[in-house]
């Protein structure tokens, strides 16, 4: 297994790792060592958020700046599958961070400006692209 973070806003210290091992089997193995009850047998790939402290239900702060991480298979990992975790990490990001870390709109958007959905699917594509070069990278070193 190899990981990688994946910063998707340059000025912005928050993360979510990606996982690839080679076989389904291994993917399972490691996830299993962080949720040894969950059953993820017909999964090709894995998103899960990091756990973070709140109290009273209020929104809380992760213990580090890495809010979650991927998990993928390289036996099944299609871009259909990149782009389906990725849209939980930019969820994830979503409702844990952006909405009480303050106005990303102008900050975050290519345009300069755009609502929540433009935020959301600006995150989503740089997300995606920088998964895509992480897999790639393993890839060549690992021939």
């Amino acid at each position: 297994m190899k990981i990688f973070d994946i910063r998707v806003y340059d000025n912005f210290d928050v993360v979510f790792r990606v996982a690839i091992c080679k076989t389904k089997k291994e993917m399972i193995r490691q996830y299993k060592k962080i949720r040894p009850k969950e059953d993820h047998s017909d999964s090709n790939a894995i998103f899960h958020t990091t756990d973070y402290l709140t109290k009273d239900d209020l929104p809380g702060k992760f213990k580090s700046n890495v809010f979650g991480t991927i998990y993928f298979n390289l036996e099944a990992t299609s871009d259909e599958t990149i782009i389906h975790e990725c849209g939980h990490a930019a969820f994830c990001f979503e409702r844990n961070i952006r909405r009480h870390t303050g106005n990303f709109d102008r900050e975050y958007c290519p345009n300069g400006g755009g609502d929540e959905e433009e935020v959301f699917c600006y995150f989503l594509e740089n997300a995606f692209t920088k998964v895509k070069q992480a897999i790639k990278k393993y890839m060549r070193e690992n021939k």
